[in-house]
């Protein structure tokens, strides 16, 4: 009976399949257009190259509804080299390559009704491309009849390249995103530090960056995101902080960011960075260098450091204070690390203050074991002397 009902249950699923419209051939149009030079409306991108990959693997790999359709609109968020880069590593099919006619328009034909997919344009052209087109089929009319026809509209955008990093500030050994974080931008002309200044195109030289008002100033946002947005010739830069928000240091890292400009990429300490699309950095799939400032540590918080420190040494924390190595390693100051409350015995030993209560101590935790393995001997010698006493009770009553 039991296999008779799931016999009908998956003879129904293959009739609602074939119902759904799901094994009929779907038909997709894609109208790609492209903004024109002069500045008015979009005008029709032909001879434009696009290409249909399949996605419905990793799109069947969402746990969950919501997951599945953050994952397809998580492609509107990322740029061109990002997206070569998630075919390629993930291996992703590409199912079919078609090129634009005269009317801007392309033409994909899919066998089955069904399944997640994604458009893309080649080539960027002009410093312009496509926003990925990433869906899922089927579609479905408002009558609830499945669309095998449908025609989705490319919005085009700007790539542009640009330097930008993350700013964050490290307290406690948790890191978070430090706004507020003020940075000059500067290169090296005859082994002279020279500075970006506000017109966007000149530098000159400044021997005090923190304070000159002819300086452009890069700040962090919310995010801790510090983007420079102006066209830079290829060459090397560095950004440099100038003024760190209330309560941390600048980091010796801090001081110089490198940034290095070619005609193919933008790299910032070392990373490789993604193009920005329409002016704004991708936040799906990004990697981009962060570059971290610590704590500035309080009286209260090194009262046990101070008071092993040289009473002459009259150093102190401020916030332009250069601090180097990793959450909870000391700088040129201080420990950004908590301390650690400890007493003395009459032999005077150290002893951990932390440690006490129930739990045995020192010696008295091998007593404790002792005690108990021979309690549990002892039970168990008990249990052996009744299981013998009733054995031989009922071996008398056999007799």
């Amino acid at each position: 009976m039991f296999l008779m009902i799931a016999l009908m249950f998956s003879l129904q699923g293959i009739v609602a399949k074939a119902d759904d419209g799901s094994l009929q051939k779907v038909q997709i149009t894609v109208q790609n257009q492209v903004e024109n030079p002069n500045g008015s409306s979009l005008i029709p991108a032909a001879g434009v190259g696009l290409s249909l990959y399949d996605l419905s693997q990793e799109y069947a790999q969402q746990k969950t509804t919501a997951k599945a359709e953050a994952f397809l609109e998580s492609f509107a968020q990322m740029s061109a080299s990002q997206v070569k880069t998630y075919l390629a590593d993930n291996k992703i099919t590409k199912l079919q390559s078609v090129t634009t006619a005269a009317n801007g328009k392309a033409q994909f034909e899919l066998a089955a009704n069904q399944g997640a997919y994604l458009i893309v344009q080649d080539e960027i052209i002009d410093g312009q491309t496509i926003m990925p087109l990433a869906f899922a089929l089927p579609l479905v009319n408002e009558d609830g009849s499945v669309q095998t026809s449908f025609e989705l509209y490319a919005k085009p955008v700007k790539l542009t390249r640009a330097p930008y990093f993350y700013k964050y500030g490290v307290k406690d050994e948790v890191s978070a995103p430090l706004a507020n974080a003020k940075f000059v931008l500067g290169k090296i002309v005859s082994g002279e530090k020279q500075y970006l200044t506000t017109t966007g195109t000149e530098f000159t030289a400044s021997k005090t960056p923190a304070t000159d008002a002819n300086l452009k100033v890069f700040v962090s946002d919310e995010n801790g995101l510090v983007l420079c947005d102006i066209g830079l010739t290829n060459g090397e830069y560095f950004f440099e902080e100038i003024s760190a928000p209330t309560g941390y240091q600048i980091s010796t890292e801090a001081k110089n960011v490198v940034v290095k400009v070619t005609d193919t990429q933008v790299s910032v300490n070392g990373i490789v960075l993604a193009e920005l699309v329409a002016g704004m950095v991708p936040s799906s799939f990004t990697q981009a260098p962060k570059v971290l400032n610590y704590a500035v540590t309080t009286d209260k918080e090194d009262e046990t450091s101070d008071s092993k420190k040289d009473p002459a040494d009259s150093s102190s924390n401020t916030d332009n204070e250069v601090v180097s190595g990793a959450p909870g390693q000391s700088g040129n100051g201080g420990s950004t690390g908590g301390t650690t409350a400890s007493s003395t015995n009459a032999k005077g030993d150290a002893t951990d203050s932390s440690i006490g209560g129930m739990l045995a101590q020192l010696g008295e935790q091998k007593e404790w074991i002792s005690l108990i393995g021979v309690l549990m001997v002892i039970l168990a010698a008990m249990q052996l002397y009744k299981l013998k006493k009733v054995s031989k009770g009922s071996g008398s009553n056999e007799k």
